[in-house]
């Protein structure tokens, strides 16, 4: 019994792997912050996405417009060519 007794007090009053243990908690806790902060800038930011396409589509922005280019010549001297362009109609 005083072998245990003594067992226990040297135990309990060992701190060799208190710093181990320090440490893995300070993990755990910053892993948990990175987490949480993670799921909320990923809300943050798809928000702010669909407000955006909300104001450009109330504006009446829109992606169809008509467009003009100029295109490359052929061959030869002074060679002509013709071009395609995409506009907005913003």
């Amino acid at each position: 019994m005083v072998n245990a007794l003594k067992f226990a007090r040297i135990f309990l009053s060992d701190c060799r792997g208190a710093s181990a243990a320090e440490y893995a908690l300070l993990l755990g806790v910053l892993g948990a912050g990175l987490t949480m902060s993670a799921f909320v800038l990923g809300d943050t930011i798809a928000t702010s996405r669909d407000n955006s396409s909300n104001v450009i589509q109330q504006a009446g922005c829109t992606n169809s417009g008509q467009g003009s280019g100029l295109g490359g010549g052929s061959g030869g001297s002074g060679g002509q060519g013709a071009g395609n362009g995409a506009g907005n109609s913003c």
